[in-house]
């Protein structure tokens, strides 16, 4: 009997024994066993190479000792031979954080850890603080020899570069210039002739970037790839992968749906005041508005070459002091880009109707042309054309037929802390009503704006603009009236990054009005000079999806 529950318990003792040195320990088995046993297993399965089981102990021990530089050294250790380099990182930081002996062996392995993961410069870093006379005699002479290795891979690595770059065809630095110029059509294909036979990462990198400015989402995918691929460079494997990451997220959001989705509001308060006039209007009047712009949208076609959107746009204006001073206009167009002989043409048809009070007052059909280039990627220039036909929706007001016109040249600069534009523009109206009395103006203008950048997210902006238009109303009455306009413009706004925009603009225009003398046809004499002067201020709040 008592050899019966002898051999009961050695069998026991056995299995227990086993199940301690084996791969199957649970957590709870853990729980239950001397540290020692745990950390002598951990060692025992790091020889032996079965280092994912050997990882669980250390775990284990790290979970439950977070102040035990040995637990975390070989806990680091392991992650290094499984090629975890960034979870060995954190464990060979923590023995350097505990101050421990083993301090200079974690700064050693670091080192190594930050090679594997293409990080020479903070390797360098590391390695150099074992340099001293304190670092034991091993780790210093290891130390010297991986630096020397990394010097002579970087000499390596220089001289291959300058026997690349002699030997690289005249297409290369020939697309590297025109990729400055962010001209990416023409720098794509004398890369493409250049890869042929000169094949660099920083080429790869350069034409993957080109096709992804240009659209071309699966050849910016492929060189990227190449580009990683045989290099050790950190900040091209860096860029390409954050370009890669870049395009990952934007096809989720096109898969979404949120990338096609255009959405803006723009509230602000308009405080108005003509503190002197000669004219009909009172001296010293002032008014103020409230005004809410928004628009919506989708983006129907967005490609390479291609772009086609509509949006509707509503402006609602109301004044402060009487609920009948409102205007109100609807916005409705398509709007289709593209490129044509290096140029972006843009043809946009609109309609639109407006509202004067409460009642309906026009409405407008037509559409607007825009072709513009860019020159070395700074100067720009455009010329557009819009062409609107006018119906009155008013009872009695025929004389809002007609059809209004206007050409517009401009040209602009842009560089890193402004951007400035000018432009001239030519316009004419007609109207026409049911008993063929002709009313019509034709005026010319020119704009410059300047728009500084001091700081991110801020931005400050002045403008002039200059008008003489010129009314009459038909050949026989000689009724002439000219306009002369002039205004300018400051500002101040601030972009927060949770696409919430705040701004502040001031405007002072004055308006010289000269009028023929006479007698208008109704035998009504008028005098023969109108000024105005006006001041506005204006706070508002924008958002954009």
């Amino acid at each position: 009997m008592n050899k019966k529950r002898l051999l009961i318990l050695f069998i026991s003792l056995i299995v227990s024994i086993e199940s301690i040195f084996s791969n199957t320990m649970t957590i709870e088995e853990m729980e239950s066993t001397p540290e020692s046993i745990l950390f002598r297993t951990g060692i025992d399965l790091f020889k032996k190479k079965k280092y994912k089981d050997s990882l669980r102990y250390w775990r284990f021990l790290v979970v439950n000792n977070p102040n035990n530089a040995i637990y975390y050294f070989n806990y680091a250790n392991t992650h290094f031979e499984l090629k975890n380099y960034k979870a060995a990182t954190h464990g060979y930081k923590k023995v350097k954080l505990l101050k421990s002996p083993l301090a200079p062996a974690a700064n050693l392995f670091l080192s190594k850890t930050y090679i594997r993961l293409h990080k020479e410069k903070l390797a360098i870093k590391e390695l150099r603080k074992l340099l001293g006379s304190s670092t034991p005699l091993g780790i210093r002479s290891e130390a010297k020899k991986i630096l020397g290795g990394i010097d002579e891979k970087e000499k390596a690595k220089q001289a291959k570069e300058r026997k690349m770059k002699l030997s690289a065809p005249l297409d290369f630095p020939l697309g590297l210039t025109f990729f400055k110029r962010q001209n990416y059509q023409l720098a794509s294909i004398h890369l493409e002739k250049a890869a042929k036979s000169y094949k660099t990462a920083e080429l790869f990198l350069v034409k993957g970037i080109c096709y992804f400015k240009l659209g071309n989402i699966r050849m910016a995918k492929r060189d990227l790839a190449r580009a990683i691929k045989i290099t050790d460079d950190p900040d091209v494997r860096r860029n390409a992968n954050a370009l890669l990451v870049l395009m990952k997220k934007q096809k989720a959001e096109i898969k979404s749906g949120k990338k096609n989705l255009i959405l803006s509001f723009d509230f602000s308060f308009n405080f108005n005041n003509s503190p002197f006039a000669v004219s009909t209007v009172d001296r010293d009047t002032k008014n103020s508005q409230a005004i809410l712009y928004s628009e919506i949208g989708w983006k129907i076609i967005s490609t390479k070459k291609y772009k086609l959107d509509f949006t509707y746009e509503n402006s609602f204006e109301e004044s402060l002091k009487t609920s009948d001073d409102r205007f109100v206009e609807h916005i409705g167009q398509l709007s289709f880009n593209t490129f044509v002989l290096g140029s972006s043409v843009d043809i946009v048809p609109k309609f639109i109707k407006q509202e004067s009070g409460q009642d309906p007052y026009t409405e407008k059909v037509g559409a607007k042309l825009k072709v513009s280039k860019n020159f070395k990627s700074k100067n720009r220039v455009s010329l557009e054309y819009q062409n609107l036909k006018n119906k009155s929706l008013v009872k009695d007001s025929n004389y809002l037929n007609g059809v209004g016109e206007y050409y517009r040249f401009g040209i602009g600069r842009r560089g890193e802390r402004f951007d400035l534009s000018l432009s001239l523009t030519h316009s004419k109206d007609r109207f026409e009503d049911e008993e063929s009395n002709v009313l019509s103006n034709s005026g010319k203008g020119a704009t410059g704006t300047l728009i500084i950048y001091p700081i991110e997210q801020v931005s400050l902006n002045t403008s002039i603009n200059y008008l003489h238009k010129k009314y009459k109303r038909d050949p026989e009455s000689g009724f002439i009236r000219v306009d002369k306009s002039i205004s300018l413009t400051f500002g101040i706004s601030y972009n927060m990054k949770n696409r919430v925009g705040v701004y502040l603009n001031t405007n002072l225009s004055f308006v010289d009005s000269n009028l023929d003398e006479g007698v208008d046809p109704q035998n009504i004499s008028v005098s023969d000079e109108i000024f105005d002067f006006q001041e506005t201020l204006a706070v508002g709040l924008t958002w954009s999806y």
